[in-house]
């Protein structure tokens, strides 16, 4: 066979496998065609062209010069085509200068030779023009990008302050469920040579951070050669700077116990003393008066400590932080007024109501939780626990069968008064020592043994207890005594809240949390008093503090999850010098039932995971975890895959396991990116996901109940959209794909066959779609990302970034609708009409109507009272001029929650 023959028979096969989307296969053929004849310059041009839908844009160029030095003159079609491919890859890769003038080249020729130029080519000019001019925005888009906010706002602009957790701590340097000894995915100290970096994200009480820190001392401890230890390095965010201060005042007070000689920690009295502050601190509304000046006087040092930047060299605070974490601590050692009579009375009201709530659900005078209003009825209990699957069954405690389990628990739900016990618990906690009942009587932690000769007022309550007969007079010398020698706990106290919502107590069970703190640290002994377990654990963590200090750092930052992880992503947060900005283990609790659950997960927590095969990223799925029957059908209500498996193809991330009944923790691991051609989905798959996605976060689905307790939240917006975006290409996928797609959604229609919710996740006739309502913030936001995007979109009609200002309006008054902790508000520009006329305001919203533009990037300001948004100054003053009007739409029912503002 003559070799242009079998070159001609290779091109062929590169064809079919061109068509069938396998580019590198074709590439091997084309290469083996022009290997043949190297003269003929249509085999290299249908490598480049195979290049291009791989997303290799600079071997794309090199191909293309290379081909062209071999393109006869009078081939002027094939000129143009492969310039036009060349045009198209330097405007992708963001090369404007060099694109500028090969389209110059292109336009030349077109000239001389009498070829059209075509609007695509003026299109491009247009382009590129833009893109020179984006390229003038990076910083300010850049710097700005962890300024807009990513989520919907919610009407409480207040954060609630919550003191305690209620999970098991558990070390992060293994997954919940392993076998310790055993555990492929645990951190072995003594195996690893490189830095350990660990972040927790929503730290709370820090319980999780002090049992990581009691496992590294154990390993630490049992190392002959410490040398080898490798630093240590954590790094703790919450968004509420109450939260970080108390975490350093307790981490101050274990200092104070770790002063003292090991055996003096748990003997000496002025460590138990400090053991003392340490639980009431950490557990306790009120504690005595003695214990809560040892309190104010390491309030004052830790305050004067970080003014004088005395701290210890392991514990660093970002400056921004310092004047935010001062302010509470000055907050808590001198302002808060209230005394121990206003707690008592606070309790008593809670008492009051939970008992009135506890009374009339009974009777079934109040709506309950669906889980809380089943328990009451025996049939629709049943019909829950039927839907239970057998591998869960299997694990309830017992030696019977699965079979055997089922019939023993039906047996016992249709018992009324085991049906009572179980409301009762959904509706007030539970104790288990005589302790308990103390607590749950007066609200107040028994003082521990070596003080109760300080506290004799408590003796003739417990015995009252033991053996009956209590005496009114002990009772109100024990409110007396209580009252008058006792102050709240000021560190429960956050001053923004408590004047939100007007509490000055906190209802949790001590004993309850107290158990859980158990976990791998010490044993707990239900009958010993609360000091006696809380004990171990205190001294426990002092001990391990003593071993690391020499090996780990604390870092703490007062900071939204998202926007800190975002922050270290573009390392624009701070400079970062001997910081980390990619960690071992992410811990996020259950921080991602607030913030798009999986879907933020995966695109700003995974993506700072170093590439180690033991990283991976835990969370817990608390909210809402009773309305899936597995960890796939959770994770399908925010990234819409059908399976866990597919998340390794559109987000690069591997399951690794999961528990929605139980310890609730989910970990994931990043699997290897850029992913091979081979695993990639089609572009045509893509692109119908992401349509489904962005319907997904423009028009979130109707809720049956818009009050429900127990719900999945749909807080993000379109700058989430815009980082899946980024996120795919960075996994492998060809950045022209989303060029072109996004050009499709900038022109204000798509065809597609996906539909808005209900109907997302069915297929539908192919149709166009109008996307006029959402067009601003879509343009926002591409105009957001574009400077930081590594290709450009030839769509110059564009709004470029610095075209878009901030506006701030007085927010139209808001009518009582619920759910105010629910970011499920949008803003809503329209003509003015009267109540009626809204009736069909999803209909005209799904249906493209251009009287209506909804606004779902914007923030609350003021107590409520102004919005903030980003608009486009050209669209921004044309409707000024015609006249309209703001409202305050809520998108789980698409009502009209407010009066109309005129802008």
């Amino acid at each position: 066979m003559e070799p242009y023959e079998r070159a001609l028979q290779l091109k062929e096969e590169g064809n079919k496998y061109y068509k069938g989307c396998n580019y590198s296969k074709a590439i091997e053929c084309y290469t083996q065609a022009c290997n043949l004849c190297p003269t003929d310059p249509v085999f290299s041009s249908n490598i480049s062209a195979a290049l291009f839908e791989q997303g290799k844009y600079d071997q794309v160029i090199e191909s293309v010069d290379s081909t062209l030095s071999i393109v006869q003159e009078d081939n002027f079609q094939l000129k143009q085509k492969l310039l036009l491919r060349k045009i198209k890859s330097l405007l992708l890769s963001k090369r404007f200068e060099e694109g500028r003038s090969c389209l110059q080249t292109l336009f030349d020729l077109c000239n001389d030779k009498n070829l059209p130029i075509t609007e695509e080519y003026k299109t491009l000019g247009e382009a590129f023009e833009h893109g020179i001019y984006s390229l003038l925005n990076i910083e300010k888009a850049t710097a700005n990008l962890l300024s807009v906010p990513k989520f919907r706002p919610c009407l409480e602009t207040m954060s609630e302050y919550f003191v305690v957790g209620n999970d098991a701590p558990v070390t992060a340097f293994c997954t919940e469920d392993e076998d310790k000894e055993n555990a492929n995915n645990r951190i072995w100290l003594s195996k690893v040579r490189e830095p350990v970096s660990v972040f927790f994200g929503g730290i709370g009480d820090a319980r999780h951070l002090f049992a990581t820190i009691v496992d590294a001392a154990r390993q630490i401890n049992a190392l002959a050669d410490k040398s080898k230890v490798p630093t240590l390095h954590f790094t703790m965010v919450d968004h509420m700077a109450a939260v970080i201060a108390r975490d350093l005042v307790i981490l101050t007070l274990l200092q104070k116990l770790a002063d003292f000689k090991p055996e003096e920690r748990g003997t000496n009295t002025e460590a138990l003393k400090i053991t003392a502050v340490l639980e009431y601190t950490y557990l306790g509304n009120l504690m005595p008066n003695y214990l809560h000046d040892i309190l104010h006087q390491t309030l004052l040092e830790l305050d004067k400590q970080i003014v004088e930047n005395k701290l210890p060299d392991w514990i660093i605070l970002r400056q921004n932080d310092i004047p935010l974490i001062l302010a509470v601590l000055r907050y808590w050692h001198s302002e808060v007024k209230y005394s121990a009579k206003d707690i008592l009375k606070a309790i008593e009201k809670l008492k009051s109501e939970s008992n009135e709530v506890f009374d009339k659900a009974k009777e079934g005078k109040i709506d309950l939780p669906t889980g809380a209003k089943n328990i009451l009825d025996a049939e629709k209990l049943i019909a829950e626990f039927n839907q239970l699957p057998d591998e869960f069954i299997a694990t309830l405690p017992g030696e019977d069968t699965v079979a055997e389990k089922r019939a023993r628990i039906l047996k016992g739900l249709e018992d009324e008064s085991i049906r009572e016990t179980m409301l009762q618990s959904r509706m007030t906690s539970k104790g288990n020592t005589l302790e308990y009942l103390l607590y749950k009587k007066y609200s107040v932690l028994t003082p521990p043994d070596f003080l109760m000769d300080q506290h004799k007022e408590f003796v003739p309550i417990i015995e009252a207890i033991q053996k009956g007969g209590l005496k009114e007079e002990d009772d109100i010398a024990l409110f007396k005594h209580i009252a008058l020698g006792w102050k709240p706990n000021p560190t429960v106290f956050d001053k923004e809240w408590v004047s939100f919502v007007g509490e000055v107590v906190h209802d949790y069970n001590a004993y309850e949390i107290s158990r859980f703190l158990a976990n791998n640290i010490f044993e707990f002994d239900q009958e010993a008093h609360l000091f006696e377990n809380l004990q171990p654990y205190f001294i426990a963590v002092a001990d391990s503090l003593s071993v690391l200090k020499s090996f780990v750092r604390l870092e703490w930052i007062v900071g939204d999850l998202v926007n800190t992880l975002q922050a270290f992503a573009i390392d624009k947060e701070r400079p970062r010098i001997n910081l980390p900005v990619t960690f071992d283990r992410i811990l996020m609790s259950n921080v991602p039932d607030y913030v798009g659950g999986n879907l933020t997960t995966f695109l700003y927590a995974m993506p700072q995971l170093k590439a180690n095969p033991h990283s991976f990223v835990r969370y817990n799925v608390m909210l809402n975890n009773g309305m899936f029957k597995d960890i796939a059908q959770n994770v399908k209500a925010y990234t819409l895959l059908p399976n866990l498996e597919s998340h390794i193809k559109f987000f690069g991330v591997e399951y690794v396991s999961g528990e929605l009944w139980g310890g609730f923790d989910v970990v994931w691991r990043n699997y290897p990116t850029p992913l091979p051609q081979s695993m990639l989905v089609t572009n045509d798959e893509i692109v119908y996901w992401l349509t489904q996605i962005f319907f997904y976060i423009v028009l979130p689905k109707e809720e049956e109940d818009v009050y429900a307790a127990i719900r999945v939240d749909y807080p993000l917006n379109l700058v989430n959209f815009m980082e899946l975006i980024r996120h795919l290409v960075k996994i492998g996928y060809p950045p022209h794909w989303f060029a072109n797609f996004l050009s499709q959604l900038l022109s204000g229609s798509i065809n597609t066959t996906v539909r808005p919710p209900p109907h997302l996740l069915t297929k539908n006739s192919l149709r166009t779609v109008s996307l006029q309502p959402f067009l601003n913030d879509l343009e926002f936001a591409v105009s957001l990302y574009l400077p930081i995007l590594n290709f450009s979109i030839p769509f110059p009609k564009l709004p470029v970034y610095s075209s878009f200002q901030k506006y701030t309006i007085q927010l139209p008054p808001i009518m009582k609708n619920g759910m105010g902790k629910v970011p499920i508000m949008a803003l809503l520009f329209s003509p003015r009409y009267n109540e009626s006329s809204f009736a069909s305001i999803r209909e005209e919203i799904v249906g493209g109507t251009s009287r209506f533009v909804l606004i779902s990037i914007w923030s609350l300001h003021g107590n409520k009272s102004r919005a903030s948004f980003w608009m486009n100054s050209t669209r921004y003053e044309k409707m000024k001029q015609q006249g309209t009007y703001v409202y305050v739409v809520r998108l789980d029912s698409y009502r009209v929650v407010s009066n109309p503002t005129k802008l």
